[in-house]
This record gives structure tokens, C-alpha cells and sequence, in this order.
């Protein structure tokens, strides 16, 4: 441990307030800091203000108190985390998501105990059924001249984006999500035992994509690249599979799309998983078509383990990967498509030191170690 988190054996409380602990980005982010912080489990507290989160046991098993709230209204929920924090007297509060952004800069403004607020999206514009959050960035962008101490965004492009709509510039921090590049590492032996229990053979080339099913992150365009990559390369046997939480053959809009495409027989849709490292293994290509992004986990994690990667130019992609030619502007549906059909027919040896350049850069610029040093700096700066 060292000297600055020493000082915080004076029993000082650090909470955490986030929105909820089913797996997502900002979740993963929170239980991945948690996991590696040099500050110590016993001086943390974590208050989910929702239930049932599948990351609330495992942050439990690191010795961390999770308090988790039922779903209620604004007004209820406002008083029990005043309480809440009442009861703990925390030093410092950082607080993710929107709504847990606002609660938690009204429940400690009396206290005058500083919140961080965490924004770990782009996307500001108004979207069909998300009209809600679009209310409450505009909402936080007022309030963040008074409520919060400081604002870290995941990206620069989400710092971007929110201060143009009014979120207080003096207050902005970037620090993006890092990459467990000791976890998020290709194995020979994942990548056969996860082909062979996905029934695929040696020659298939298995094209990819980890993401929840959302709108944002747009399967209906990943898709319709597939059907154009198959009808272009009728030399190769290509499959998709596609990995997340709701992908499953339940999901009656994603199963109709395919079968729109007479795709059927080329898909794998499989739900949520804790082993994205032997998905990731099996894959020859990962794709992202996501029309909205901050710093997505899942492409480093991809680069990570070597994998090529072709992606939508959203969020902060373009400082991300290494190929900058696999940057895919939103609306060129065309340039990804060819840029997918290029790394499939890409020779062995040029395939390897692309996997190699990609390891490497990951490592180099994005490292969970570096992220999680600067929450800690930032933190212990507080105390």
C-alpha cells in the first residue's frame, strides 16, 4: 500500500453511489476499481439504488459493504441515501450514471461532503424511448455548476459532447476505462474448446460482437454487414455469433431480423457470459456498429486478445485502435463492409503482427493499472 492510502486507515468511508449492479459498462468499471484500488475494502461502501444486480455478490466477496435499495420514487430514494449517508459520514462520494449523479449532489450537499460525478456515455441527442435521459443530461448540465466537486468522463468524446450542452468545463477529467491485458489474453486451447462446443470447424471464419442488445448499439447493422461480407465471399464459410446480455433465441426482434436476411443457419446468439475471454479467443474478427459509445470496454478487451478489430467511428474509437483505417464512419456501411472482407482474406504472417501491434497498443495506452492509479490519485487527493 502506499503512503497516501496509509492515511486512510483513520477509518475514512469512500462511497460509491451508482444506479444499479447488473453488468454494463459503468458496473464492470466500478467492480474492476474495486478489485485493484489500493484503498482499503473495509473503507468503502457501495449503495446500488436498485436490487438484484448480478455484481452486487461478487463486490461483496471482496469484502466491500453493498447496500442495495428498492426501485422508488425520486423523493423516497433522495431521503434513504440521505440517510445512508448519515449513517457513514463518508469523506468523499463518487457517484455513476445519471440519475445517481443527481441524487447523490442533493443528498450530500448538505453534509458539504464532494461528489464525483461519473458520465460514461456520448450520445446527447434525443433518442426514441430514451427521451429520459436526454431530460437528465440536460437537468445535470445545470445542476453540475453547484452539485459536483468534479466530473470524470469516460472518454473525450463524452467530455466533448457534455460541455457543449452545459456541463461546467472547469470541472472535467477524463480518465478511460482500462483493459486487465493480463486477463483479456488469446488462448490456443479456449479458442478450440469454445469453436468445438459452438459446433464450428477449423476453416470457419467466425466474425463477432460483445454488447448487450440495445438499439445503441445497432445489431440490426452488424447484420446487414454480415449479409453483405457472405454474398461477397462465397469462397469462405463465414459465421457471426453475437454476445450479451438479452442475445438469445428469445429475443424475438433479433431472431426476425436475421431470418429478414435468410441469415439463420450463419448466427450464434448467446446471452450474457462471464468467459468473454474464450468468446473472444474464438473469433477471427470483432466487430462494433454501435451508433453510441464512450470508451467501450469490449473493443480494447477485443484488441487485447488480438483480435482484428473494424469499428464505427463513435466516442473516443479513433484514439483507441491501432489500424486507424478500421475507424468506419457511421454512415459508410460500404468502407465496413470492405474493411471486414480485407482482414478476412489478410495473409497469416500479417494477420499475426497485427494481432501483436494491437496487444501492444492496448497495453501501452489503456491499461486497467494506469486507469485505476489515477481513480486512486484522484480520490486520495480528497482526503
Amino acid at each position: 500500500m502506499n503512503e497516501q492510502a496509509a492515511k486512510q486507515n483513520s477509518k475514512q468511508i469512500m462511497m460509491h453511489v451508482i444506479s444499479g449492479l447488473h453488468v454494463g459498462g459503468a458496473e464492470m468499471m466500478l467492480y474492476r476499481l474495486l478489485s485493484n484500488s489500493q484503498l482499503p475494502a473495509e473503507q468503502m461502501v457501495i449503495v446500488s439504488l436498485t436490487q438484484h444486480g448480478e455484481l452486487a455478490s461478487k463486490i461483496r466477496q471482496l469484502d466491500i459493504e453493498v447496500i442495495e435499495l428498492q426501485r422508488s420514487s425520486f423523493f423516497t430514494t433522495l431521503k434513504q441515501l440521505k440517510n445512508i449517508i448519515d449513517k457513514y459520514q463518508p469523506y468523499l462520494i463518487q457517484s455513476w450514471l445519471y440519475r445517481a449523479d443527481l441524487l447523490a449532489g442533493f443528498a450530500a450537499k448538505r453534509k458539504k461532503i464532494p461528489v464525483i460525478w461519473n458520465v460514461r456515455q456520448t450520445q446527447v441527442a434525443k433518442i426514441k424511448s430514451q427521451e429520459h435521459i436526454w431530460l437528465g443530461q440536460r437537468i445535470n448540465a445545470i445542476l453540475s455548476k453547484w452539485l459536483p466537486k468534479k466530473i470524470v468522463y469516460c472518454a473525450q468524446a463524452a467530455r466533448h459532447s457534455h460541455e457543449n450542452i452545459g456541463f461546467a468545463k472547469d470541472k472535467g477529467i477524463v480518465i478511460a476505462n482500462g483493459v486487465d491485458t493480463e486477463k483479456y489474453v488469446f488462448h490456443e486451447s479456449l479458442r478450440r474448446a469454445q469453436r468445438q462446443s459452438w459446433d464450428l470447424f477449423n476453416n470457419d471464419v467466425l466474425i463477432g460482437m460483445v454488447g448487450r442488445f440495445d438499439p445503441l448499439k445497432n445489431h440490426k447493422r452488424f447484420i446487414r454487414v454480415l449479409k453483405q461480407v457472405i454474398d461477397a465471399c462465397p469462397q469462405h464459410n463465414i459465421k457471426a455469433v453475437l454476445v450479451g446480455r438479452g442475445i438469445n433465441q428469445h429475443n424475438h426482434t433479433l431472431v426476425q431480423q436475421i431470418q429478414a436476411c435468410q441469415l439463420k443457419e450463419h448466427f450464434l446468439l448467446i446471452d450474457q457470459t462471464e468467459d468473454v475471454v474464450s468468446a473472444l479467443s474464438a473469433m477471427d474478427i470483432h466487430v462494433l456498429t454501435s451508433d453510441n459509445e464512450g470508451w467501450p470496454n469490449v473493443l480494447g478487451e477485443a484488441m487485447s486478445v488480438g483480435l482484428p478489430c473494424v469499428a464505427t467511428n463513435v466516442g473516443d474509437v479513433s484514439l483507441m485502435l491501432y489500424d486507424k483505417s478500421a475507424v468506419i464512419d457511421i454512415e459508410d456501411e460500404n468502407r465496413f463492409v470492405q474493411k471486414v472482407i480485407e482482414y478476412i482474406n489478410l495473409p497469416s504472417g500479417e494477420r499475426w503482427k497485427l494481432a501483436k501491434a494491437n496487444r501492444e497498443f492496448i497495453h501501452k495506452n489503456s491499461s486497467l493499472e494506469t486507469t485505476v492509479k489515477r481513480y486512486d490519485d484522484l480520490y486520495l487527493n480528497f482526503s
